[in-house]
């Protein structure tokens, strides 16, 4: 099955594609500014109303966010606060 991606990360002369899930969920953060954005927000946000999700379906695109964050050397983390949200640190 192929993959569709519409966002490119780049860090220097690395890069790494975000599927569009990986997109909706890091322009939320982004959006947040700094702010923990609620687990009920990025679900809102990254799955429509019909579809099947849960707080491990988001944990799996956070840890793969993470992963290609790390793998183009950026300086920006995913943080997250137990039960509430994650936010982005610089």
């Amino acid at each position: 099955m192929l993959q569709e991606h519409n966002c490119l990360l780049k860090c220097h002369d690395k890069e790494a594609a975000l599927s569009t899930k990986e997109t909706q969920i890091l322009l939320l953060l982004i959006k947040g500014n700094g702010n923990v954005v609620s687990l009920d927000a990025i679900t809102r946000s990254a799955w429509d109303v019909e579809s099947y999700s849960t707080s491990e379906n988001l944990w799996v695109y956070i840890s793969y966010i993470r992963k290609k964050l790390e793998s183009i050397g950026s300086n920006v983390k995913i943080k997250s606060i137990r039960y509430q949200g994650y936010y982005l640190e610089k």
